[in-house]
């Protein structure tokens, strides 16, 4: 929908921090930040029958709260409602419920939202879940048609891209460090054209020097952004102990979760030697 104006300054600009009584308001109404994924995951651990009760509350609630919304913005566009859904285009991205894009026909109104936060927090599921969206299309709906009939169709769908699992792609032993670039060559060489994470497991042997891990990562991030991988792709970890020296190496794709290491043996096993201490020769005074 082409922009219609600019009647109201900007979300963005409008909200007041008030630190001092913990507030963020637009004007007379109050807002909070809150991750999508701890709301959404309350919904996920509800049973099925319950979680379509209470997503439909929300719609209700939103129904009902973002109307009050609308309608400020309707008045502040002199009542034109094509002006209202311009602005809600732009209020919505700052917000962070995705990026909405209106189609007008008739009296039909249609609502395309990609990066909705409800889905993607969420995850796959069978049924619909944006139903916070939903219902702030409805109360747009009362303002753009004149009312919303029961009868009336609401539909919302969301596509999410769901990440494959962390992929552990090669793991080895102590090796001479001439050999051990030719496998950091021959792993960067195996990578895929994706921007997908690279994750190094480093785990000291019962026996290794301390610092051996620190020494050991950074050594292999310097050889791997040699031969090409950006740094910002790579994470670094030290896995604690295992009997022998050890090193995993990870691809994981944006969105997955990160894997986690396995050591083998409690560091509160490792003793590292104590250096003797070096003899002294008294120095005579002449």
């Amino acid at each position: 929908m082409a922009d219609a104006g600019d009647p109201v300054p900007a979300f963005k600009d409008r909200l007041v921090f008030d630190e001092a009584a913990g507030e963020l308001r637009d004007g007379p109404r109050r807002y909070l930040l809150l991750r999508p994924d701890a709301l959404m995951t309350m919904f996920r651990l509800l049973p099925p029958d319950t979680r379509a009760l209470a997503l439909g509350a929300l719609e209700q609630a939103v129904h009902q709260q973002g109307s009050d919304s609308a309608r400020a913005y309707l008045a502040h566009g002199g009542g034109d409602v094509d002006m209202l859904l311009a602005i809600i285009e732009r209020t919505a991205p700052q917000l962070g419920w995705g990026s909405w894009r209106f189609e007008a026909d008739g009296d039909t109104l249609r609502l395309e939202v990609h990066n909705s936060p409800f889905g993607h927090a969420f995850g796959p599921s069978e049924q619909p879940v944006c139903h916070a969206v939903k219902g702030m299309l409805r109360g747009l709906a009362d303002l753009w048609l004149g009312g919303y009939a029961p009868e009336c169709l609401v539909q919302a769908s969301a596509s999410v891209k769901v990440a494959g699992p962390a992929n552990k792609i090669d793991e080895f032993g102590e090796l001479p460090v001439e050999k051990e670039n030719e496998r950091l060559a021959e792993f960067v060489s195996s990578l895929p054209a994706a921007n997908d994470h690279v994750f190094i497991f480093a785990y000291a042997g019962r026996n290794s020097a301390r610092g051996y891990t620190s020494t050991a990562l950074r050594r292999i991030k310097t050889q791997l952004v040699a031969n090409g991988i950006p740094t910002e792709r790579i994470s670094i970890t030290d896995g604690g102990f295992r009997e022998a020296p050890a090193f995993e190496f990870w691809l994981v794709p944006e969105g997955a979760d990160a894997p986690k290491p396995s050591p083998t043996v409690d560091r509160k096993e490792i003793v590292y030697p104590v250096a003797p201490k070096r003899a002294t020769t008294p120095v005579k005074k002449p």
